[in-house]
């Protein structure tokens, strides 16, 4: 009788194991998912000024060749 409860135990145990590891794992997917999303949409829509001797010039992100 004590061997079935200590295989169900060692059963629940796992199942919460389980399930932890899959949550941990759902929630780093999804917080890398965010983290590239937010940098795509920081490259996209980031320009830089640099204003030189009355001449304005524009840099952005296609004007690197690593970017291309």
């Amino acid at each position: 009788m004590e061997n079935n409860n200590i295989a169900k135990q060692d059963k629940d145990l796992s199942n919460k194991v389980q399930r932890n590891y899959v949550m941990t794992q759902v929630a780093l997917r999804t917080l890398t998912f965010i983290s590239t999303l937010s940098a795509a949409l920081v490259m996209i829509t980031n320009e830089q000024h640099k204003v030189v001797l009355g001449l304005s010039w524009n840099a952005r992100y296609t004007y690197s060749a690593a970017f291309r």
